[in-house]
């Protein structure tokens, strides 16, 4: 399969100006000079590779023709926030208990351990029943434990009993675990066989680009939005808010992912003959 190194060229670019712009923008404010040349940059590489991709006789980068089935693209939505949702908790989290409960680096390290341990449960128990219930099922009660889990930090505060969130973390990675297994499976569902391979590449693909654009977008709201104030419980409260956004679209592009699987129908047998059914054989001899 030939290399496509053109889309290379615009894509990885593209996604890196935006994050610098949104990264520069937490310090400098939007009006910024770097700030708005980094997202002209960012834009008019994507609407490049838009052209290319449409255009090209290679299978390009991330094949946007792929997106016609709503099953794919469900399943790449789907992906892409829960990158963003998984790394921006990952980034937020540590911060949280350091800045406002006052914790130590390790302790607030050792306070991730239920999200990790959630997810741990939750992706075998995933695995197990997305060929029972199917992922149209699996995938928005996840979302839904994910934003639960994000919500309860939202209100929280110095005084938040600890028992609360390391209960709120659990079942959020409990529902990051029941999100991605049935998500990639109904990517092989949900598009022909010979596009497999570039499905999948779009998949991961997008799925890291979603973790950088979230840790750039809480980053600058902890920032105050470029007004360079350290972060408080109120800013780390709205930061929360984005896990719950995302968590919310995930429960409704899980409702267009693929349902339980139909069963397949059984071979019919043959009835056996009786002995008045079964032809004398004739001795031609």
């Amino acid at each position: 399969m030939p290399f496509d190194a053109l889309g290379v060229a615009l894509l990885s670019p593209g996604f890196a100006a935006i994050v610098f712009a949104l990264s520069q923008a937490g310090g400098d404010g939007f009006g910024s000079t770097k700030v708005i040349v980094g997202l002209a940059v960012g834009v008019a590489l994507f609407a490049a590779y838009t052209v290319h991709a449409l255009r090209t006789s290679v299978t390009p980068l991330l094949d946007l023709r792929l997106f016609g089935s709503k099953g794919f693209s469900a399943s790449v939505t789907t992906m892409f926030l829960l990158g963003g949702g998984l790394f921006s908790l990952l980034f937020l989290l540590p911060l949280y208990y350091q800045q406002v409960h006052g914790h130590s680096v390790l302790e607030s390290g050792l306070l991730l351990a239920p999200l990790g341990l959630g997810t741990l449960v939750g992706m075998p128990i995933a695995g197990n029943l997305a060929d029972k219930v199917g992922a149209r099922r699996l995938v928005p009660t996840g979302a839904l434990l994910i934003g639960l889990g994000a919500l309860v930090f939202t209100g929280s505060g110095s005084g938040t009993s600890q028992v609360a969130l390391t209960a709120a973390q659990f079942a959020a990675g409990f529902g990051m675990g029941l999100v991605g297994a049935p998500t990639m499976g109904s990517v092989y569902k949900t598009v022909p066989g010979e596009s497999v391979a570039g499905a999948t590449g779009a998949v991961f693909i997008l799925n890291q680009i979603g973790a950088s654009l979230r840790i750039a977008v809480v980053a600058l709201i902890l920032q105050g939005g470029g007004s360079h104030t350290a972060p408080t419980a109120d800013s780390f409260s709205n930061a929360f808010w984005w896990p719950v956004a995302a968590a919310v679209v995930v429960c409704a592009a899980g409702l267009l992912l693929p349902g339980k699987p139909k069963p397949e129908p059984a071979a019919a047998e043959t009835p056996e003959k009786t002995p008045a059914e079964v032809e004398p054989v004739t001795d031609h001899a």
